[in-house]
């Protein structure tokens, strides 16, 4: 679980996708083994609060911090892909938590709001919080959504750790669901904006089909996320064009086209 790099411009997709499945937990371990919010060896007395104001001035090479779920963490160590124009620096300086599962990195999609994300998503931001606090300098908490003044975690901090236990009782569904509908690799850049594709390794599971891209609707909700569809099984071949059950095609694409260019109206929303 260590950063090698991954190529993208912020084009963060890509490198979300790179590292997050061959540098994290694999996906046939969702479950988390710990999920409390003190980290061991930490003196929690001993750890700044941030304004956002404060966390904002932390984007130059001498000192480059980035925020996940109201943490703080110093990631200079690794500015080849943090510094500006670099991979990562539309993470610094701020909390993207939501973008780390969202695919939408414009400055409205790198926000901390996460009140309406899956369980799916849950355990996935908490790999990532994972991930930085073995790889990188925790350095406090951000004064905002998760964390109040004094540092004492706020009912969203809660909402969400409630959300990831639920989620990771219902893990061993959510791998079988993976399998079956692997995520799409997604890629975004300001000239033309999201493209989502399949491959065989798409979404860290390797198969000997490639799939193509759907939306695939929760159970009850109106958020989705990008599956990749294998169209040789009786599940997919029928979902060519609209919606059919938790299933439905990307507008203006062909819909046996293994990538996609995604409108803003359809990027995920989960």
């Amino acid at each position: 679980m260590f950063l090698k790099g991954a190529i993208l411009i912020c084009l963060f997709a890509t490198g979300v996708y790179y590292v997050k499945f061959h540098y994290l937990p694999s996906s046939s371990n969702l479950h988390t083994e710990q999920n409390n919010y003190e980290f061991e060896d930490i003196d929690v007395e001993k750890l700044s609060m941030f304004s956002k104001e404060e966390i904002a001035k932390y984007v130059t090479e001498d000192k480059l911090y980035l925020v996940i779920l109201g943490h703080v963490f110093d990631v200079t160590k690794g500015k080849n892909y943090y510094k500006k124009g670099e991979t990562y620096h539309c993470f610094v300086g701020r909390d993207g938590t939501r973008a780390f599962v969202s695919g939408n990195f414009t400055d409205e999609g790198l926000t901390e709001d996460i009140d309406d994300i899956s369980g799916t998503e849950a355990i996935e931001l908490n790999n990532w919080l994972d991930f930085y606090r073995t790889n990188y300098v925790y350095e406090g908490h951000l004064i905002g959504r998760f964390f109040n003044t004094n540092g004492s975690p706020t009912r969203h901090w809660h909402e969400f750790q409630l959300k990831l236990k639920e989620a990771e009782a219902d893990s061993e569904e959510v791998l079988q669901e993976k399998l079956k509908y692997p995520p799409c690799n997604v890629v975004w850049s300001q000239d033309e904006g999201t493209r989502v594709w399949c491959s065989t390794k798409s979404g860290g599971i390797e198969r000997d089909w490639t799939g193509v891209p759907r939306k695939l609707y929760q159970a009850g909700a109106e958020s989705f996320r990008c599956a990749c569809v294998n169209l040789d099984l009786s599940v997919g071949s029928d979902v060519i064009n609209g919606r059919q059950g938790n299933l439905e095609a990307y507008e203006n694409c062909d819909p046996k086209a293994t990538s996609c260019y995604v409108s803003r109206d359809e990027e995920e929303d989960g």
